[in-house]
């Protein structure tokens, strides 16, 4: 038997822009019902996951800042203790690299300057939520206040320094060299050792972050803006395009594919 693993994106994916996933709660329980992993990947904070996946009831892997950890609850596994596996880079290495790049003149801000307050008034968080995102580890998003082609030497110099720049939905995300796909693959390596069984995946994303993790899944499925236009394109065998936005077609898509599996006789039986 086939074993269904799920990984996705949060933001302008299972949540909405205001951080909601109530229209996607028919394929959760769904999901819940069948006992399906759904494993959290997305650029926030693990603190900031957990208390998504409290919200969500969920009891499985995540993964964090854009593939820099991947954190396994215990007994998951067989483990007797949670595992946090690191992936990219040390926060400070991040910071000391940003400031030796403001004192070159690139301009622009970001998590490493703001204090909870201004958090909250650029993304519209909680004060809670925003102390959460602040708690990074592995990752510094920045807000891009520069020319296009100031931003392609500063590409360069973080290249230099074996450290990724990648485009999220906001912010630019200045990190380790890992990605979510990367993570992915990581992830699964623990699923078939402990499972020893073949595994279908499904990806759920909508920005430039979320193309590895697609590109590693065997099903492929993008999220549009709220604009209804796709805001990155993907050659994958597998690539199912959602008719709506965020959680709506985060259910949409899932319901249909779950269906699909359970007509087919390829869903495992619990």
């Amino acid at each position: 038997m086939t074993q269904l693993i799920i990984f996705s994106d949060l933001d302008g994916t299972l949540l909405d822009s205001q951080y909601r996933f109530e229209a996607a709660i028919p394929a959760l329980q769904k999901i819940k019902q069948l006992q399906l992993p759904l494993v959290i990947n997305s650029s926030k904070t693990f603190a900031e996951i957990a208390e998504i996946i409290q919200a969500l009831e969920l009891n499985h892997p995540v993964i964090t800042e854009n593939g820099s950890f991947i954190v396994i609850p215990a007994k998951y596994f067989s483990n007797p203790e949670p595992i946090k596996q690191t992936l990219g880079c040390h926060y400070q290495t991040l910071v000391e690299q940003l400031q030796q790049c403001h004192q070159q003149g690139f301009k622009f801000t970001g998590f490493h300057q703001w204090d909870k307050q201004t958090l909250v008034g650029i993304t519209g968080l909680s004060k809670v939520m925003a102390a959460k995102a602040l708690n990074r580890q592995g990752s510094i998003p920045i807000l891009w206040q520069d020319t296009s082609e100031q931003l392609l030497q500063f590409h360069k110099i973080l290249s230099a320094q074996q450290i990724s720049l990648v485009k999220g939905g906001r912010f630019l995300h200045v990190m380790g060299q890992t990605d979510k796909g990367i993570a992915v693959k990581a992830l699964l390596k623990y699923y078939q050792t402990s499972h020893c069984t073949q595994y279908c995946t499904i990806g759920l994303g909508d920005h430039e972050n979320d193309l590895p993790m697609l590109a590693a899944t065997t099903i492929a499925v993008m999220l549009p803006q709220t604009t209804g236009e796709f805001a990155i394109k993907l050659d994958h065998p597998q690539l199912i395009q959602a008719p709506h936005p965020g959680p709506k077609g985060w259910e949409q898509v899932m319901s249909k594919l779950l269906n699909q599996f359970e007509q087919q006789g390829t869903l495992p039986h619990v």
